[in-house]
């Protein structure tokens, strides 16, 4: 987490915080040394103290707009899986729960990018499974490059600039069914998947400008009951 823009008196001692120490690879509570690191710019690891020194209910990691990038020799090398893949590693170390990709998975919304985001993925968690065993949900988001971003400038049609072939690269004309195919799972617009206990909500992105008219069918989804949750699993009432 980059608190670069967090001030100082809103991440005091008594909110229980602890800041990640790489020197000493170890976490230690939010002090003196972490606001002076605030004044400085730099990004700093938080998490929540747990008082009774147990491990916290639930971990997962999120990361945002990976933009894996598809050109004629293939996935451009420092657009692809390299910094992904390091990441996933990282966290699989963290013992994580969860893997959050909120949107823009692919650049230019073909089909190689999801490919090569699957095969980063499953290449770290086989079978959606941590190093040690343990079950790491995937919970993926498309965003309007997945959906779109074969529209943006004229790097597809240089690519592919046989209609019908690019037709068959480009993921809008099938998303579900390209989904299916490189995630192993189907694919809904508005979906929830439970991850120990807490419900992570996710709405992909389907067309529509930056406002809410992408999103139609969370408010649907809520209100049919499809996001209710037990008072004891609320994030505002617990303890990550």
């Amino acid at each position: 987490l980059d608190y670069r823009k967090v001030r100082r008196q809103d991440v005091t001692a008594p909110y229980g915080l602890e800041r990640y120490d790489p020197a000493g690879k170890r976490w230690v509570p939010v002090g003196s040394r972490f606001a002076l690191e605030l004044d400085k710019g730099e990004g700093v690891l938080l998490r929540q103290a747990d008082g009774s020194g147990g491990k916290p209910n639930l971990r997962f990691g999120v990361v945002s707009d990976i933009h894996f990038v598809y050109d004629t020799q293939g996935i451009v090398p420092g657009f692809g899986p390299e910094t992904f893949e390091k990441t996933l590693r990282w966290l699989d170390g963290q013992g994580v729960d969860a893997v959050l990709v909120c949107g823009d998975l692919a650049d230019r919304s073909l089909c190689e990018e999801w490919q090569s985001v699957a095969d980063a993925w499953f290449r770290v968690f086989p079978n959606d499974r941590g190093a040690d065993g343990r079950k790491v949900e995937r919970i993926f988001i498309t965003g309007n490059h997945d959906w779109a971003g074969h529209l943006y400038g004229t790097n597809v049609k240089r690519i592919f600039p046989d209609e019908a072939e690019r037709a068959k690269h480009v993921m809008r004309n099938d998303i579900p069914g390209w989904w299916k195919k490189v995630f192993h799972e189907d694919y809904r617009t508005v979906f929830r998947k439970d991850v120990k206990g807490y419900a992570f909500i996710g709405h992909h992105w389907e067309g529509g400008n930056w406002e809410a008219s992408g999103f139609k069918g969370l408010e649907p989804f809520l209100k049919s009951g499809g996001g209710r949750v037990a008072n004891s699993h609320d994030f505002r009432n617990s303890r990550m």
